[in-house]
């Protein structure tokens, strides 16, 4: 991945639709002005010619890990948006406001630096994303297993440890055998600022996820306009080969682009 300090400048020359003397047409990705190649060999590019010549890529994919996860998960999505520069963030935090805090600081300075930033996120990234007040920053966005309802998770979790919401208001924190901590103030900042997501948004479901319910999913889909794909038989964490093949094919899919084009 890249850090997220480092990134090209955005220059203002307009779109060069020529490229090693190829005709390229112009073609919309979710509204985003996309310029491909004929013949498509490494699919989607999108760029401007800098003065001296070269191609300067103007999407950015940003890419937010879930529990345990990394930054370095963004490599593999590089060859999925040939036509982007792919950055990872590695956020310290892992309740929504300070997360969201620095997700906030990512996309926009990517915004800055890019015409269209395009969100990619895993599981509990998905929820930290849509708590990071971004819509504005996100052309489109793609969830895999995104937490969707995390007040649901908790509430379970306090059942099953049989934990009273006047024992964690008492305590404020209570660790249980799961080595999670259950905190009264987490749970009341969910309840206070309810998920506001209007981004177009791709999401992808394994019909054996055991965080949350396809009626779970369903439902926030169908509420916040979101284009639901269910994998028979997927779990929450995509990893295997045949579920990583499944969630490539389905990225290219939503671009449009046939598997063979990159």
């Amino acid at each position: 991945h890249r850090d997220l300090h480092s990134f090209p400048t955005r220059r203002s020359s307009d779109l060069n639709l020529s490229e090693d003397g190829v005709t390229i047409r112009r073609r919309l990705f979710h509204g985003i002005p996309l310029l491909r190649s004929r013949p498509c060999a490494r699919g989607f590019h999108l760029w401007r010619k800098g003065n001296a010549g070269d191609h300067i890529m103007i999407n950015a994919v940003l890419y937010i890990h879930g529990k345990d996860g990394n930054a370095a998960e963004a490599d593999h999505y590089k060859e999925l948006f040939p036509f982007c520069d792919v950055f990872g963030l590695d956020y310290k935090n892992d309740t929504p406001w300070a997360a969201g805090d620095e997700i906030r600081e990512a996309a926009r300075s990517l915004s800055v630096k890019y015409e269209n930033v395009i969100l990619v996120a895993n599981s509990i990234g998905a929820f930290l994303s849509m708590h990071a007040d971004i819509e504005k920053e996100i052309a489109h966005a793609y969830f895999i297993s995104p937490i969707v309802d995390m007040e649901s998770l908790i509430i379970d979790m306090m059942r099953r440890v049989k934990v009273t919401e006047s024992e964690l208001r008492e305590k404020g924190v209570i660790k249980n055998d799961f080595g999670e901590e259950l905190s009264w103030e987490y749970l009341c900042y969910i309840r206070n600022n309810p998920i506001l997501w209007n981004v177009p948004t791709d999401i992808l479901y394994g019909s054996e996820d055991v965080m949350t319910s396809i009626d779970i999913v369903t439902t926030f889909a169908e509420k916040h306009n979101g284009r639901l794909t269910v994998m028979d038989g997927g779990g929450h964490w995509f990893h295997t080969e045949a579920q990583m093949r499944f969630l490539d094919a389905w990225i290219r899919k939503t671009i449009g682009c046939r598997g063979d084009c990159l």
